[in-house]
């Protein structure tokens, strides 16, 4: 059937694949539209059919995120690539699509007064409640500008304003002018809130122009603030100063109360004036009190006041319970007298009684003319009776002292009685110096050192040793033994002999004394520093001449 077509005689859907010559079914007999995309054969995900040189389609490589499909020119097919940037100049109004360009494509002001056409922002454009600044804007008479919210803010005197027909007030550069004929009445600017005048501040016509600021429709004649051309300036109630206040003048406060409520108030004055308007009668006391609670349920006052009522006395008081007025109530409850503790120099103290010997008085009130004071005890300090001719005051270390006079005083005081006075020792000079004691009947001592006036004393000895003591100063001692005999002369640091004291020693035993110095005791005279006397009967003279240095003369052996 080569060459031939296939007739309508055949049979609808008789003709199947393999009717089809291979490659037989080309373009012309393809119609248009036939080929659909389930059609196609398979590809890689992401592949773009481009064409060859050749006009063979051709798969393009699938490109990296970012990347745009980028033509290389004839003869090679296109490929994926990083975008190249836009040059200078490149996008003209030509490339905008009309209205692409919308509130998010506008940058910050870019849109200034070259950009915006004639009579382009009408009312509708501007937001509610925006704040526009008027700036260079002239406007004309008759003109009115309504806020109904926010602020205007004006930079240059152009505001006129005249709200009556007296007034007239101009805002400049310089500050808002009000003007108002003279006599005409009161200058006034009113404040409100609401719609309701809250404060009028202005110039009081009535009031000899007075500046005034007062919490009402209109100024009054005594209004809350008020400043005169003086520069004296009145307050109605109180005046609260936050930061301080310094004030250059002389202050003067007229008021009945001055509260001062401060941790630390100085005060350059030396001297500060009390009842200043005291001048006329002697009628207030003068001074000044405190408050103080020491139980937490009941003030207390202290202070020191002059008393008027009391030829002037000045007095310290304390635990007053109602506060003073312009008198010091002492006779109120609790008045009692203030404790003062000072060193008091020079003038006199009177009307104190009695003061106790604890507090440095005699506790009590009088003393006889001439009497002695004396102390009593715990008690108060007492007088004796004036002493007659010839008394003396004598104690006895328990009792009062007592006055004391004859052989009474005499024997008192250890000198005897009658015409004899007797004493124990006598005292020459003075306790160290020279000392006169009685040793016994016709013999007496000084500084220690027996002195005898008829005869010398024996010290008789019978022992076959004995040491010197210090009472054998001056005496004679016998040694008396069968057997020998030894005698010592101590050391100063043992028995403290005065230097050129005496002591003799006679031999009357048939035994032989010897006479030795002590432990560091030289003894001259002798040999070996010991000497032994002659035979019985025999005697020999000891004499101090130094500290430790004796010398002994008489009858003994050989001489050193």
């Amino acid at each position: 059937m080569a060459g031939q077509g296939i007739s309508g005689d055949h049979k609808d859907e008789s003709i199947d694949s393999d009717d089809y010559v291979d490659g037989s079914v080309d373009t012309v007999h393809l119609a248009d539209n036939a080929v659909t995309l389930a059609k196609m054969a398979s590809g890689t995900d992401g592949n773009i059919i481009s064409y060859d040189a050749s006009g063979d389609p051709v798969a393009i490589a699938t490109g990296n995120s970012g990347q745009v499909l980028t033509s290389a020119g004839a003869g090679a097919p296109p490929t994926f690539a990083a975008p190249a940037a836009l040059g200078a100049n490149s996008v003209d109004s030509d490339n905008y699509v009309d209205g692409s360009i919308d509130n998010a494509h506008l940058a910050n002001d870019a849109v200034g007064a070259d950009e915006l056409a004639a009579n382009a922002v009408v009312n509708a454009s501007v937001a509610a409640g925006a704040a526009i600044t008027v700036a260079k804007t002239a406007l004309v008479a008759g003109t009115n500008i309504t806020l109904a919210t926010n602020t205007l803010n004006v930079d240059d005197a152009f505001l006129i304003n005249s709200g009556d027909d007296t007034t007239s007030g101009v805002i400049t550069s310089a500050g808002y002018t009000a003007n108002v004929a003279a006599g005409s009445g009161d200058v006034a600017l009113n404040l409100q809130s609401g719609g309701t005048t809250k404060f009028v501040i202005g110039i009081d016509d009535s009031d000899s122009d007075i500046f005034k600021i007062h919490s009402a429709t209109a100024l009054a004649d005594t209004s809350d603030f008020e400043l005169t051309a003086a520069g004296v300036a009145s307050f109605a109630s109180t005046l609260n100063v936050g930061g301080d206040l310094v004030v250059t003048g002389d202050l003067t406060v007229n008021g009945d109360t001055t509260t001062v409520n401060t941790a630390t108030l100085s005060v350059e004055d030396p001297l500060i004036i009390l009842a200043s308007g005291n001048a006329s009668a002697d009628t207030v006391d003068i001074g000044f009190y405190g408050l103080y609670d020491t139980s937490g349920s009941q003030d207390l006052y202290a202070g020191l006041f002059r008393d008027a009522n009391d030829s002037g006395k000045f007095k310290l008081f304390k635990d007053l319970q109602a506060a003073p007025g312009t008198t010091v109530n002492t006779g109120g409850t609790g008045y009692a007298v203030g404790t003062l503790i000072a060193n008091i120099e020079g003038g006199s103290v009177t009307g104190i009684t009695d003061i106790v010997v604890a507090d440095g008085g005699t506790g009590a009130s009088t003393f006889t003319d001439g009497g002695v004071l004396l102390g009593s005890g715990t008690g108060a300090i007492t007088a004796m009776a004036v002493l007659t001719d010839g008394q003396m005051i004598v104690g006895d270390g328990t009792t009062d002292p007592v006055a004391e006079s004859g052989a009474t005083l005499r024997t008192s005081i250890g000198v005897g009685t009658g015409d004899s006075p007797q004493v124990t020792g006598i005292e020459l000079g003075h306790a160290t110096d020279t000392t006169l004691t009685r040793v016994s009947a016709g013999v007496v001592a000084i500084e220690g050192v027996t002195v005898s006036t008829s005869t010398r004393l024996i010290n008789a000895q019978t022992g076959t040793t004995y040491t010197f003591v210090a009472a054998d100063a001056g005496k004679i001692i016998t040694s008396s033994n069968g057997s020998a005999q030894t005698i010592t002369i101590p050391p100063n640091s043992g028995v403290a002999f005065a230097i050129g004291t005496q002591i003799d020693i006679y031999n009357l035993g048939a035994g032989i004394a010897s006479v030795t110095g002590g432990t560091g005791v030289t003894l001259n005279g002798v040999s070996t520093g010991t000497g032994a006397l002659n035979a019985q009967y025999a005697a020999v003279t000891c004499f101090k001449i130094a500290t430790d240095v004796w010398l002994m003369t008489g009858a003994h052996g050989a001489v050193a």
